[in-house]
């Protein structure tokens, strides 16, 4: 049992675990980061909520048991109520926050994760870890009001409600943000609109790809030589069918591009909400024969190798949050085409790898998507440029980025006098 004698990790996180007869299961990619935070903490406990039954297609992903990972001794993972809606919240918090009181007691360091408003339990960890006097990190990867505002707008009872719930939700998050003791923020754009309100925040990555997963020399010598060769251009996706990713943007783009004429083979991997709509919207627009909708790969290797044969990754990311596939692609050394933002900028600004236009400009997406199959040798040199960028970025480099200043910032209040660790580079605090 972890005590304050040794290193200890509490973390609080939205992420959602399942019981089955199995006992508890996790999406891969959070069992694969308790084992990097593993290499700083000698035990982590984490905190999530679990996902009711019926809520289980929703979530897809690839979900596998603790013991599925090495020394899962040292881990310890349990699941608070569903809390999202707030007869739920209501119902569930004093148990919640007799949990965490106990948790936050028996723990050395802190890092929750916010998630919402009603069932936000990392919000509610931070609360109760302020009334103890106790320091935390608070982990954002999006600003969730924002997000709502931009993608939940289309019917009218939606904007009724969230007239009223929006304007709660950004104070519930600068609350959480002011309370905390370090907030560490994954990318830009996140970071830009939540360090006002708090100033030692850092502006971090979240990545669970390692240096083995980056592109091969030989392997991008061979895809350079490919694209100078003026082949159809391999235009990839892989992300969530959902409305911040825009997909009815990134369709009607290459609508355009095939009415111009141009040689591709496009690919979204991945599902969602509005799967239905893209099928039909593809249909339409007579794209079923340049345009393939994969739906879901819970292998990530294989996302990955699919990531690497392409020639360019197109997003039209449209909302404040900091999408991992791009850094993925860049890893996989694959240029980045789409939106431009605080994150997206932020990533290839110094290194390169990616071309960018404003936000819904379709058209001038398009136009940029013709421009790089008509000048193979810039293709060439954007992808050569993102395998240098994608260099930068291994999962075990972020996570003793984002350890280092936990255990700084978020456990036992430092003796008066001691200097404090100089933050890396690769931040911005």
């Amino acid at each position: 049992m972890p005590t304050h004698d040794t290193p200890s990790l509490l973390l609080v996180v939205p992420v959602p675990a399942r019981r089955t007869d199995r006992g508890i299961l996790m999406e891969s990619q959070a069992l694969h980061a308790l084992t990097l935070y593993a290499r700083h903490f000698e035990h982590i406990t984490l905190l999530c909520p679990e996902l009711p039954s019926d809520q289980a297609d929703g979530f897809p992903g690839h979900w596998a048991p603790l013991d599925s990972v090495p020394e899962a001794d040292r881990f310890t993972v349990d699941t608070l109520p569903w809390g999202y809606g707030p007869l739920r919240h209501l119902r569930a918090r004093r148990a919640v926050i007799r949990r965490l009181d106990a948790e936050i007691a028996r723990h050395s360091h802190l890092q929750f994760a916010m998630g919402g408003m009603f069932g936000d339990w990392g919000a509610l960890a931070g609360a109760r870890a302020a009334r103890a006097g106790r320091r935390f990190a608070l982990w954002a990867d999006r600003v969730e009001h924002r997000v709502i505002a931009e993608t939940q707008n289309d019917r009218l009872r939606q904007r009724l409600r969230n007239a009223v719930e929006l304007p709660l939700m950004k104070r519930h998050e600068i609350r959480a943000v002011r309370r905390a003791s370090v907030c560490l923020l994954h990318g830009r754009e996140v970071w830009r609109y939540y360090q006002r309100y708090n100033p030692n925040s850092y502006s971090l990555h979240n990545i669970h790809t390692s240096a083995e997963q980056f592109i091969g020399e030989q392997a991008l010598q061979a895809k350079t030589a490919r694209q100078r060769t003026g082949e159809p251009l391999r235009i990839f996706y892989m992300g969530r069918l959902s409305a911040m990713k825009a997909p009815l943007e990134w369709l009607a783009a290459l609508q355009i591009l095939h009415l111009a004429g141009v040689p591709f083979h496009a690919t979204w991997l991945g599902d969602g909400e509005l799967m239905g709509e893209m099928v039909e919207k593809r249909r339409a627009w007579g794209l079923e024969g340049v345009v393939e909708l994969a739906g879901f790969e819970a292998n990530h290797e294989r996302v990955l190798q699919a990531c690497r044969e392409a020639d360019l990754l197109l997003f039209t990311h449209v909302t404040p949050e900091s999408p991992r596939c791009l850094i993925e692609s860049l890893i996989s050394g694959t240029p980045i085409v789409g939106y431009g933002s605080d994150y997206s900028a932020d990533l290839i600004e110094e290194h390169g790898g990616g071309w960018l236009c404003d936000m819904h400009d379709v058209e001038g997406l398009a136009a940029g998507l013709r421009r790089l199959h008509e000048d193979r040798a810039e293709l060439a040199r954007l992808t050569a440029q993102a395998a240098r960028n994608g260099r930068r970025f291994s999962d075990a480099a972020v996570f003793a980025e984002r350890c280092e200043l936990i255990l700084q910032y978020a456990g036992p209040a430092a003796p008066a006098g001691e200097a404090t660790l100089k933050h890396s580079a690769a931040g911005t605090g």
